[in-house]
């Protein structure tokens, strides 16, 4: 973490008594913490009169840091198909992160010689018999270390469908 002064009060500038001054700063987070936030802690060194290097610390200001971090694997129950054959797409959606996921919305483009089959969308094993992956669709909030799998199938129109070619399961 690295603080960068807004409003700097330096040494030679003495308080009257019942005189206070603030101090502000702005905290960038540099890295990700270990746990899921920080303390801060201010603390002022001064002097009266003759005794120098008296020291005062503030209370301790806990912050809590947004960790976003969504992840989404497509797999396919096959990377070759023959034609007519049926092939299901799985994505899994996990929030990694320490909060929830708001306003996500799922899309998938239908691999090129394939037909969406109507009614196939499942999310978390529910059927969502009106949704598109192509159209895309809103899902719920997503808590934190939760997950949504969402499963959708295609009928194969070609002769063969290599994965690599199309790359159609990642």
């Amino acid at each position: 973490m690295s603080k960068v002064p807004l409003s700097p009060f330096g040494p030679g500038s003495p308080l009257s008594p019942n005189e206070s001054s603030t101090i502000s700063y702005t905290l960038i987070i540099d890295e990700e913490p270990s746990g899921d936030g920080t303390n801060v802690v201010s603390n002022i060194t001064y002097s009266v009169n003759e005794i120098v290097d008296l020291q005062e610390s503030s209370n301790t200001v806990a912050i809590f840091i947004v960790k976003q971090n969504m992840k989404i694997l497509k797999q396919c129950s096959s990377n070759v198909a023959i034609k007519g054959q049926l092939l299901t797409f799985t994505n899994t959606i996990s929030n990694l992160g320490n909060t929830a996921n708001t306003n996500i919305v799922f899309t998938d483009s239908i691999p090129e010689g394939t037909t969406f089959v109507e009614g196939s969308v499942k999310i978390n094993d529910v059927e969502q018999p009106d949704y598109n992956p192509a159209d895309g669709f809103s899902l719920d909030n997503l808590s934190p270390q939760d997950k949504f799998i969402v499963t959708f199938e295609v009928t194969n129109k070609i002769l063969i469908i290599y994965k690599q070619n199309l790359n159609i399961c990642e």
